[in-house]
């Protein structure tokens, strides 16, 4: 873990894939990552920011199937936009 990050995945390997190869719901693997506020702070369990100067930017993100949704670009921009604009103010 980088910072003692909690990560938001599945704890069994056996839940990281469906058993369909092209699962129209994709795999939970690929939705795996540290899960943020709605300023990109990473955050706990109980929803709690972990650092106050610490953002978390692009695929890193938990919840989004980057790989299935053909955004991985395009997060990775947005976000790194975004916490960019917040650092610099």
């Amino acid at each position: 873990m980088v910072f003692d990050l909690p990560l938001s995945a599945p704890v069994e390997r056996i839940d990281w894939f469906k058993p369909i190869f092209f699962d129209p719901a994709g795999h939970p693997v690929y939705q795996s990552g540290i899960r943020v506020n709605s300023i990109l702070q990473p955050i706990n369990n109980d929803g709690q920011s972990v650092f106050a100067n610490l953002f978390a930017a692009g695929t890193i993100l938990a919840g989004g199937d980057f790989l299935r949704e053909l955004s991985l670009e395009g997060i990775a921009l947005a976000t790194g936009y975004k916490v960019g604009e917040m650092v610099a103010s």
